[in-house]
């Protein structure tokens, strides 16, 4: 009896009610061991429609570390608002990554500093594709519904200069498109100027390298297409 309430208590949160889990996650460094202090929530849109009753999921977790980032190192089961987890000999300077390739449906939301830990990693691709776009989609989510400063995600696009995945260009390309909605409503040229600046600079590199039509001996056509047609879009209007 007690599993299948179980069982339902948790098809019902995941089925049932509106929104889905965001898990908050601060750190501290104990020695050679990485303390996690983990809370779930509810993500909606916009912190208005935030309520004070929050449903409990039952979340599968999981985490990748900068010395093994493509390999699942712990695994737990979050049944609890709030969870705390000891992962060893985790260097002080070494990041740690939930949700693992975007495997299981919720946001993650760390804090400014556990983000900035990843940088070196995205610059040189040494997280998954998948991860380095989840980082990302989930950290422009957060920016939407004003958790983070738009200064915070401008800053940590400047690190995905390298980036060649087309999934992860459309991340990019959907997050600078937002910020130029954003700053065109706002009547500032001379912000839009810097904005421009900065756009050059994020997508530059690889219009050197792509050039503005597809070649099939170069990188992949999706890869081409995509950014072509943010280009089209954006680049060739706005920036360059």
């Amino acid at each position: 009896k007690t599993f299948y309430s179980k069982v339902l208590s948790t098809i019902f949160t995941w089925t049932k009610v509106s929104g889905y889990p965001v898990i908050e996650i601060e750190e501290k460094q104990d020695g050679d061991d990485r303390i996690l202090f983990l809370r779930q929530d509810r993500f909606l849109d916009s912190l208005k429609n935030s309520s004070k009753s929050t449903p409990i999921w039952s979340i599968p977790i999981g985490f990748v570390n900068a010395f093994n980032p493509f390999s699942v190192t712990s695994k737990a089961m979050f049944e609890h608002k709030k969870i705390r987890i000891v992962l060893k000999n985790i260097l002080e300077t070494e990041w740690v990554k939930l949700n693992p390739h975007a495997a299981n449906y919720y946001r993650v939301k760390y804090s400014p500093e556990m983000l900035k830990k990843f940088v070196l990693s995205i610059e040189e691709k040494l997280l998954s594709p998948m991860d380095r776009l989840n980082i990302l989609d989930d950290m422009f989510a957060f920016i939407e519904r004003g958790d983070y400063s738009t200064d915070l995600g401008l800053e940590m696009l400047r690190h995905y200069v390298n980036e060649d995945n087309p999934n992860v260009w459309q991340a990019i390309g959907g997050s600078l498109e937002d910020i130029y909605i954003l700053v065109s409503n706002m009547n500032d040229p001379k912000l839009m100027k810097k904005l421009n600046r900065f756009g050059n600079g994020i997508i530059g590199k690889n219009f050197e390298k792509l050039g503005w039509t597809t070649n099939s001996s170069e990188l992949s056509v999706g890869y081409k297409m995509r950014i072509d047609d943010f280009a089209t879009q954006k680049v060739r209007e706005k920036i360059l």
